[in-house]
């Protein structure tokens, strides 16, 4: 993996590319530093609850579930 920050004076960048990459699928991503340091918003309070179920007698019945 390669990572580089540099300060862009133009549009555009040239990337050199190690050997050991060429024939390979490789991902470019480019965005500045500044919109880096926000963090998404969260989405929206979730909360768990944990239910205990006793299944100790329960006997799976696939006839059953198919019913319609």
């Amino acid at each position: 993996m390669i990572r580089t920050i540099l300060t862009v004076e133009n549009n555009v960048i040239q990337v050199p590319v190690p050997e050991e990459y060429i024939g390979r699928q490789v991902e470019i991503i480019l965005f500045s530093l500044d919109e880096a340091t926000t963090t998404p918003a969260a989405p929206g309070n979730r909360t768990f609850t944990t239910i205990k179920v006793n299944a100790h007698d329960f006997k799976f019945n696939r006839d059953e579930l198919n019913e319609r």
